[in-house]
């Protein structure tokens, strides 16, 4: 992410403290990444201190094997659904693993997926057939969005979260999930074609997420924002997902993000997420400070609540939500 030139600069330095930058890289779930552009992207690889290598070689086999288990996993999967007629989108990780990082450079730790909610149960039952089990009973579909299956056990299990919504429906942001299957992109997942959630319904659930997290999340999410954004996002699409979904106020902040790491954002597109959110550009020039953003600080409940209430799309609910604050 950034000016690669200045941060190799940097750990040449002989001053440079690889424990605490490893820890932070670690703690940021950046390993790998890290790990990629050093052996691929640098001349230093083999100058780095051997214990550094290991680490960072043992992120890079873990994120290849992790990537390898969901595409042996799934793919009998895939064809049960797609035989029976059930239509589904990958979401989140394992799109932007194809979409915005080299091969092994992210890894991914479980498993979303989204079909329509009269397929649940069919969707659960092909699932179960291939080896799943369910964390939990099935839950009411209108009082739940997801159901969490699993295969096998230690670094060699599947978690995979079964969305028929992208969030429940006391969350403040919603998605109409029939749009969302209308704007997939068909993308590559271990050879086959399958339908992936675009790029810009990623970004506005990503940019959700920062207020569902508690604003507390690994750097690593960021980095999915600036590389989303690298890839070419339409800005007009963007807008008009974050609207339907209330998240004007959000994306501002998310956007901001993105263009603080180097990511192009038009200035007009700013100005009109902005309206209707005065609260919203102060309370990003609160959040994006250096301690937020890469020392994953806990920001004191009070303050979450506050900041978090910003965000809330409806001007009634969000005085409801203080209120009951």
């Amino acid at each position: 992410v950034g000016d690669w030139a200045t941060g190799e600069s940097i750990i040449s330095q002989p001053q440079f403290n690889w424990q605490p930058f490893m820890h932070l890289a670690r703690t940021h779930c950046v390993l790998p990444m890290l790990a990629w552009n050093l052996k691929v992207r640098s001349q230093a690889w083999e100058d780095l201190p051997k214990t550094v290598r290991t680490d960072l070689g043992v992120a890079m086999v873990l994120a290849q094997h992790r990537r390898t288990f969901y595409e042996t996993g799934l793919a009998p999967v895939f064809d049960d659904l797609q035989a029976q007629g059930i239509e589904f989108a990958l979401m989140k990780g394992a799109v932007v693993i194809e979409s915005v990082y080299p091969r092994d450079a992210r890894l991914l730790n479980d498993f979303d997926l989204l079909i329509p909610v009269d397929f649940c149960s069919q969707a659960v039952k092909i699932f179960l057939g291939h080896g799943f089990q369910p964390l939990s009973e099935m839950p009411d579909p209108v009082a739940r969005h997801q159901v969490s299956l699993v295969k096998g056990r230690g670094v060699g299990s599947l978690s995979v979260d079964l969305h028929w919504d992208v969030y429940p429906r006391d969350r403040p942001f919603q998605f109409r999930v029939e749009e969302v299957f209308a704007r997939a992109n068909l993308q590559n997942f271990g050879g086959r074609q399958v339908p992936g959630m675009s790029p810009e319904d990623i970004f506005v659930h990503y940019a959700t997420q920062l207020v569902n997290d508690g604003f507390r999340h690994a750097f690593v999410r960021f980095c999915d924002l600036y590389g989303l954004m690298a890839t070419g996002l339409d800005q007009n699409k963007l807008l008009s997902i974050a609207r339907e979904a209330g998240a004007t106020g959000i994306m501002y902040t998310a956007l901001r993000a993105a263009r603080l790491l180097g990511g192009r954002v038009p200035q007009e597109s700013l100005d009109e997420l902005a309206k209707g959110y005065p609260g919203c550009v102060i309370a990003t020039n609160f959040l994006l400070n250096p301690q937020w953003i890469f020392g994953r600080k806990r920001l004191a409940y009070g303050i979450e609540k506050i900041l978090a209430g910003v965000y809330v799309p409806d001007t009634g609910r969000r005085r409801t939500y203080w209120r009951a604050f």
